[in-house]
Parts: C-alpha cells; sequence; structure tokens
C-alpha cells in the first residue's frame, strides 16, 4: 500500500479532530485488529482492547484537550509526524502542553497497523527545563 501526501495529510486531520474529541470508539476503527502502540515509555500495547484500555486511562487525564499534527514525510505506508497538544489535567487543574513526534505504519486496508509515539510534556505555567540546555556565556 501507498499513501499520497494529500491522503496522509488528511489521516492525520482526522486522528487530530477524533483525538481532540476523545471519541475512542472511532480511533478505534482507524486500527487493525491487531495493532501495536508504542507510546514512549509505556509497554508495548497490541490489540484493539488493550489500545482502548490505554486511551481510555490517557483521556481520563487530559481534560479539554486540543491536539495540532503536521505531516513532515511519508514514504509508501508509513506516515511521519509532529504534533503539540494543550489540555487541563482533571486532579490538578494544572494547564498542560506536549510536543511529540509519531510514527504511522499502514496496512494494506489503510488502517494503522502500528503507532510509535515520542513526546515531553511540561505545566503551562512552569519554566521548562530539560538536561539538554543551551550553554550562556
Amino acid at each position: 500500500m501507498t499513501i499520497s501526501e494529500h491522503e496522509a495529510w488528511e489521516l492525520l486531520r482526522t486522528y487530530e479532530k477524533l483525538f481532540s474529541a476523545q471519541d475512542i470508539p472511532s480511533i478505534l476503527e482507524g486500527f487493525t485488529d491487531d495493532a501495536e502502540v508504542i507510546f514512549a515509555d509505556v509497554p508495548a500495547i497490541r490489540g484493539q482492547a488493550a489500545i482502548e484500555q490505554f486511551l481510555t486511562t490517557r483521556f481520563a487525564r487530559q481534560r479539554d484537550y486540543t491536539l495540532t499534527k503536521t505531516l513532515r514525510s511519508v514514504v509508501d505506508n508509513v506516515v511521519i509526524g509532529t504534533w503539540e497538544g494543550d489540555w487541563t489535567d482533571p486532579e490538578t487543574g494544572t494547564q498542560m502542553q506536549g510536543r511529540g513526534a509519531e510514527i504511522l505504519t499502514l496496512a494494506a486496508d489503510g488502517r494503522c497497523a502500528r503507532w510509535e509515539a515520542y513526546f515531553n510534556t511540561w505545566a503551562t505555567n512552569e519554566e521548562r527545563s530539560s538536561t539538554w540546555t543551551t550553554p550562556t556565556t
């Protein structure tokens, strides 16, 4: 299967809307039955039931989630993108932000067979910190 750049953008726009709406049933329709999710430091997640549980847990921690995805590359059946998100932590009320990259590998039917996501998050009102800093002179 080969996906065009236009189709890849459309796919990301669809996921953007579904994730912002936290529409788990519709999100799951876009995954194969045996899909694998590699999400940051979470152990590999396999199959729709496990993905549903993961999304349910994740969305419970993200109130008023908004998401923007950007296509960076598409090669054959692989879509590479970046994303930025904003949400409120429902337990603390803290405004949060995140930024990351993802790789979507699509099956022959166009559904996602593998989703790899890597990201950083931080509280909006706090100074960002990282072990990688720009030296000052």
